[in-house]
């Protein structure tokens, strides 16, 4: 059973979470290092752009989350609420009150999908698709599998964003999809990147932009989604030009592969361990 103190609390079950917990239990005793979770699922996300394509079973990318806690870890299977660093307790959402001697956030950035007005339940339909999320795994799958030709539209959203390379990494792979199925010729596959390069990381930029070019990807820079229209099939973005000013244009689709904005979860956010300013506002900053 949970106890109400530990040396070391690990907010976030995921990869790194466990990571942690693996290696530090190392060092301490039973039961002075707890992980706080509610899934019972754990995730290993990098294979869901794999899965996406139709390469291997999304169901390969999953575990029982018991299966994977560090022997000697009390694993709190419950919500977090709110974090007081002065008290050094953890809310959760049993009303259980848990005090740390140090404490470990890994609980990942929260996906704003409903900050993309137009889309309501139109993902995994009307040619939209994403392998950011679990369930939609075999919605993408399919869809580019089954592509008979048209404009295959892939967004990149404006960081922070988890896994920056997954939203080229679905694109080459469909692309490569396209090929082996003979319709890459009547295929126009787009990028539309919030960023102004390929990526933020100025030798890879170099290095993809000889690779959208050798494979014929057209990309648009300072595209930033903000509206799907799913029945006329038309992506909406904020454009920003050289000159700062920002425009609004649609773009059509038959294919779109759509990934949201991301954020610091409220528990973090909306306590004195955030940034309260500037652009890392609301993410872990002290």
């Amino acid at each position: 059973m949970p106890k109400s103190n530990y040396k070391i609390l690990i907010l976030g079950a995921g990869a790194g979470g466990i990571s942690v917990a693996a290696k530090l239990k190392r060092n301490f005793e039973e039961g002075e290092i707890a992980i706080v979770d509610p899934s019972e699922r754990h995730f290993y996300q990098p294979l869901w752009t794999v899965a996406g394509a139709g390469l291997m079973s999304k169901l390969d990318t999953e575990k029982k989350q018991m299966d994977v806690i560090p022997q000697g870890v009390t694993w709190i299977k419950e919500k977090v609420i709110s974090i007081d660093p002065i008290s050094q307790n953890v809310s959760l959402s049993n009303n259980m009150v848990v005090r740390y001697d140090f404490l470990v956030i890994a609980t990942g950035l929260k996906l704003n999908w409903e900050k993309i007005e137009g889309l309501g339940d139109n993902l995994g339909r009307n040619g939209i698709c994403s392998v950011y999320q679990f369930d939609q795994i075999d919605n993408t799958a399919r869809m580019i599998q089954e592509f008979q030709g048209g404009t295959a539209l892939f967004v990149m959203p404006p960081p922070p964003i988890k896994c920056a390379g997954a939203p080229q990494k679905i694109m080459y792979l469909a692309d490569n999809i396209f090929r082996d199925h003979g319709i890459r010729h009547k295929t126009q596959i787009q990028f539309a990147t919030a960023g102004k390069a390929m990526f933020g990381v100025p030798v890879f930029a170099k290095a993809l932009d000889e690779i959208v070019k050798e494979k014929n990807i057209e990309p648009k820079f300072l595209h930033k989604i903000i509206d799907v229209d799913a029945e006329k099939k038309e992506a909406v973005f904020d454009v920003t030009d050289s000159e700062g000013k920002v425009s609004r244009t649609n773009v059509k689709y038959d294919l779109l592969h759509i990934v949201p904005t991301m954020s610091a979860h409220a528990f973090i956010s909306e306590t004195s361990l955030a940034f309260q300013e500037g652009d890392q506002k609301g993410w872990v900053g002290r």
